[in-house]
């Protein structure tokens, strides 16, 4: 609850003795200026820290934020929201019950009612071993056996969407599925269904022979024309063979492996496996173990383990390569986002923050985040980064969904919210947004 208006201050009147002396009436003048200061002085406090105070009264200290900042960010974050509803036509007409939204969109960036567990603030300090409840010495020998590890892994827990999503990321090409999710999106592929530039590679020049013996007599003029035009193309004849146009096919696995962001953070084949696999529908697979806190109750072993851990140790790798890549802006903040639907900020969590027990998928987009959580009460956490060290890792260059542009948390990743909140009410749809600062 909120505290109670703090009533004007007004000056004491001030009777001065005509027989006093001077001094008197000077000192009553300078305690009643300062009592008028200092009251103007509360009550502008209490204006500008309205938020605060209310929560100083919930049992928490907020991080200190810069004011001026503060006010800042968060106006030029109403007007982004509302050009991303303006943009992408959210509104009541698009959500009218939490069935028709996951039938609109659903994914990774948010998540339902039902969903939102945020574990023990200490839970991040106890380690992934421990969360997963797995020996360190079995889990260290599936990190060490590899992608095989992860293939035995998915085929034991043997949920057909699991199996299918490895399957194409083990041996498909890019793009090379006609399976559809997100709004009829093919994996790797833009909205017309083709599969996207950055997910292919150039072939090799393929060669076909021109059979310049078969080409005499008038045909020999028509073959020196063709030799002729190929050369001004800045091509080249090799014994009597001319290179066709290159081509194009999408990438492998092998190929992904040897990204640059994938070579430069040293990432194994294991690795960049867990990483492809997570941004496919099998995420549940991995999510939803890990926020069953029942199960850790009962000590049940996450059915993933070693996919896991795979997952969590190149999320941890790959900063390197924002450090090194982007170095002008790796030392810079970056809000991130994600959303909650048909919530509202539980009040342990607002108190003392929480632990995200999964891996924690936010997005740079903020027209992405609110499209996930669109619902009549929304909270949007809004992760406030200062360099790459504090933040999950674009995983863009191995998702099977390149333009959400994930930036993806370890699992433990321990939430603080700063105490600023902000009430956004667009279209019909209400945004909490709650500023958090991650610490992974």
């Amino acid at each position: 609850m909120y505290p109670p208006r703090l009533p004007p201050v007004y000056p004491p009147t001030v009777q001065a003795d005509p027989g006093a002396p001077r001094i008197g009436i000077a000192i009553a003048g300078s305690v009643v200026g300062g009592l008028a200061a200092l009251g103007l002085g509360m009550a502008w406090h209490y204006r500008a820290s309205l938020s605060r105070l209310a929560l100083r009264n919930r049992g928490r200290e907020p991080v200190p934020v810069s004011r001026t900042d503060t006010e800042l960010e968060l106006s030029e974050l109403r007007r982004a929201m509302g050009a991303a509803v303006q943009h992408s036509g959210l509104g009541l007409d698009t959500v009218h019950t939490e069935d028709s939204f996951t039938t609109l969109r659903g994914g990774r960036f948010a998540t339902g009612a039902h969903e939102l567990v945020f574990g023990r603030p200490a839970q991040a300090a106890l380690g992934i071993s421990h969360y997963l409840l797995v020996p360190e010495g079995r889990l260290h020998r599936g990190l060490a056996e590899g992608t095989a590890a992860i293939a035995r892994e998915v085929a034991a827990l043997g949920t057909p969407a699991a199996c299918e999503c490895l399957e194409y990321v083990l041996h498909a090409e890019a793009g090379s599925s006609d399976l559809t999710y997100q709004d009829g999106l093919k994996r790797d592929c833009d909205e017309d269904g083709n599969v996207l530039e950055c997910r292919t590679i150039r072939l090799a020049a393929e060669y076909t022979v021109v059979a310049e013996e078969r080409a005499r007599g008038s045909d020999t003029a028509a073959a020196a024309t063709i030799q002729q035009s190929f050369r001004r193309r800045r091509g080249q004849v090799v014994n009597g063979v001319l290179p066709r146009r290159p081509s194009r096919r999408g990438m492998r696995l092998a190929d992904f492996v040897n990204h640059p962001s994938a070579r430069l953070a040293r990432l194994t084949e294991a690795q960049v496996v867990a990483l492809r696999l997570y941004t496919t529908a099998a995420f549940s697979a991995i999510n939803d173990p890990m926020r069953d806190q029942d199960r850790y109750e009962r000590g049940e072993p996450h059915p993933l383990p070693v996919t896991v851990a795979n997952l969590g140790e190149a999320l941890r790798k790959l900063r390197a390569v924002e450090a090194d890549l982007h170095a002008g802006t790796a030392m810079q903040r970056l809000c991130l986002y994600r959303g909650m639907k048909n919530v509202t900020a539980p009040a342990e969590f607002m108190a003392r923050g929480g632990t995200e027990l999964a891996p924690m998928s936010t997005t740079s987009d903020l027209e992405v985040a609110m499209r996930y959580s669109a619902s009549r009460r929304a909270v949007l956490l809004r992760l406030i980064t200062e360099s790459f060290y504090e933040r999950g890792p674009d995983i863009s260059f191995a998702s099977a969904f390149p333009a959400e542009a994930e930036f993806l948390f370890p699992p433990l990743t321990y939430l603080q919210p700063t105490g600023h909140v902000e009430v956004v009410l667009i279209e019909g749809l209400q945004y909490e947004v709650v500023d958090v600062r991650p610490r992974i």
